[in-house]
């Protein structure tokens, strides 16, 4: 049995921990945000203000929260899990696979971490729905404005019951999931393109264009790991929901969520021998 899948977005590749130092070039970084004004970043990456829905806080931080506490709950009972484990160990080092980063974390660091995918969530919402940031260009697909803009429907409806918050968090799944179907985030030619990659630029920049310190921004990079690898488990869950199977069997169905012998795949480190 083999589910077919187009689960090929590297989110290891994407923030390879390896590889922060060229992550964090200044270089790169002031190429990137050349000719465009602070304030207009700030505007796209801040926390919600008065003039905002109150949606925003009301419902889409609550439910990015949930969403994330869900999969933190879900790896905390099924680390034994054969399928869990081959979905996020397949491919890694030993020394990687002993790595907490992936483990459940306790409820308040899922807090801190589901504030900087909320962030990213506002950041999609507001460069979709204004046009007033002519300097800054994001490649979103249409199937991600749709996304955004079921969201949109979903928030507006201020609905607190649970069918609604369903909806919600289905589409911040697709959503989130969409990130990592735009490719690798190298440090090469088109990677600067990539919409989580600029978002975790846009996030770094402060008043006055001042840039923070790289060693604020490496634990930034670690958060957007544990949140992008949580998001392609629920996707693998959401799809393969309580799949029972052979040894056998568990392996083939997972393999399209894991290492491929031809490709980098979501939990697989690049081969950092090879020039990129």
């Amino acid at each position: 049995m083999r589910i077919p899948s187009t689960h090929d977005a590297a989110v290891c590749n994407a923030f390879d921990p390896r590889d922060r130092s060229p992550l964090l070039t200044k270089l790169k970084w002031d190429i990137l945000l050349q000719g465009i004004p602070p304030e207009n970043i700030i505007h796209l990456v801040s926390n919600p203000t008065k003039d905002e829905p109150l949606y925003y806080n009301n419902l889409l931080k609550v439910w990015v929260q949930s969403f994330f506490m869900d999969i933190n709950n879900y790896l905390a009972k099924n680390q034994d899990s054969p399928l869990l484990q081959q979905v996020m160990y397949l491919g890694f080092d030993l020394e990687v696979v002993s790595d907490k980063r992936m483990r459940n974390l306790n409820d308040k660091t899922v807090e801190n971490y589901s504030q900087l995918f909320f962030k990213l969530l506002l950041f999609l919402i507001r460069y979709h729905i204004t046009d007033t940031h002519p300097d800054i260009k994001l490649d979103l697909t249409s199937t991600q404005q749709d996304h955004i803009d079921k969201l949109l429907d979903v928030l507006s409806e201020g609905d607190t019951s649970s069918s609604s918050k369903e909806a919600g968090l289905q589409v911040i799944l697709d959503l989130g999931y969409s990130l990592l179907q735009q490719g690798t985030t190298s440090v090469n030619n088109s990677s600067w393109d990539q919409i989580i990659y600029k978002f975790l630029v846009y996030t770094s920049v402060r008043e006055g264009g001042v840039f923070e310190e790289a060693t604020n921004i490496a634990p930034r990079v670690t958060r957007l790991l544990w949140l992008f690898r949580s998001v392609v488990i629920k996707k693998v869950m959401t799809e393969l929901k309580d799949f029972k199977g052979t040894p056998e069997e568990i392996h083939e169905v997972s393999m399209s969520y894991t290492k491929s012998t031809q490709q980098s795949t979501p939990w697989t480190l690049p081969d950092t021998s090879v020039s990129r």
